[in-house]
């Protein structure tokens, strides 16, 4: 065999090994930050809280093996057919299929509503995280079926809904549909291995109740694919515009609000790193939004 041919041979069986990485859920080590946030209707405001779910080695159970985490009654087990199951009590159900493919429809567990969802898969792709590494990525989408009580009213979908292979979905861990209330909100804030930030933003412990000055401004999902939500107090919608910049500075749309749940569907706009500016006659707010696909 020729150098030309020995290289083109070593380059596709080294791109055969890079493909099939995987990354499963780690056993020990890791937590989950979750932001929840909640609207208070009687006054305006916005309370938010942080919660943690962490990983706390092996049990082994009925002679299978699962993985502890901080919560009691809450186990978790990923097959070799790349499912993870979510064991509370005496009850195993799916929480996600890291085998899926684009096109599959796979009906997992959304543990806030004690209820199996589907959820299609749109696509399969990857990320780059925080600490460099390339995962497989999810992009989910949900599926209107008649029997589904919570599709109307007071709940929506938090979409689009992404899984992010041995980490989980961006709605929660255990929100794989990322159902939640129009009142309230829950949504993955960071993920870390030991001191490692892999995703997200840094893991702050946050305890606010019903705060009612400075505004305070969320968007989720944060990243987003483009199409995602404004969730403000009060304080933030008093006539205020919102300028989106992109990393040049160029201001790349711009428009007023008028409610505290504002959606936006900007999916022109190129994968990147955006600061968000919400201004109004009283004060001015910023925060950062990632846009990936």
């Amino acid at each position: 065999m020729n150098r030309l041919g020995a290289t083109a041979l070593l380059l596709m069986v080294s791109a055969c090994c890079m493909a099939q990485v995987n990354y499963p859920f780690p056993h020990q080590n890791a937590s989950w930050g979750h932001i929840w946030s909640v609207y208070n209707v009687s006054n305006g405001n916005i309370s938010f809280n942080t919660t943690y779910v962490s990983t706390l080695g092996d049990t082994m159970i009925n002679d299978t093996v699962y993985i502890k985490t901080n919560s009691a009654e809450l186990f978790l087990r990923e097959a070799n057919d790349r499912k993870v199951w979510l064991r509370q009590g005496n009850i195993e159900r799916l929480l996600y299929d890291f085998d899926a493919e684009a096109g599959d429809t796979v009906e997992v567990f959304n543990l806030d509503f004690n209820i199996q969802i589907p959820r299609r898969i749109d696509s399969v792709g990857l990320i780059t995280l925080n600490n460099g590494q390339t995962r497989k990525i999810w992009y989910t989408n949900r599926i209107e079926e008649p029997w589904w009580p919570y599709s109307g009213g007071g709940y929506w979908n938090l979409d689009p809904v992404v899984w992010i292979e041995g980490i989980g979905s961006n709605a929660g861990l255990f929100q794989p549909a990322g159902v939640t209330l129009n009142d309230a909100a829950f949504w993955l804030s960071c993920f870390k291995i030991g001191d490692t930030l892999v995703y997200g933003e840094a893991c702050v412990i946050v305890d606010v109740q019903d705060v009612p000055e400075p505004a305070r401004v969320v968007i989720f999902p944060n990243p987003s694919n483009g199409h995602f939500t404004i969730h403000c107090n009060h304080q933030a919608v008093d006539e205020t515009e919102i300028t989106i910049i992109n990393n040049l500075g160029q201001i790349v749309h711009r428009e007023n609000i008028e409610t505290q749940q504002h959606h936006l569907r900007l999916h022109h706009l190129p994968i990147g790193m955006y600061t968000v500016q919400f201004r109004n006659t009283h004060q001015a707010v910023q925060t950062k939004l990632m846009i990936q696909r």
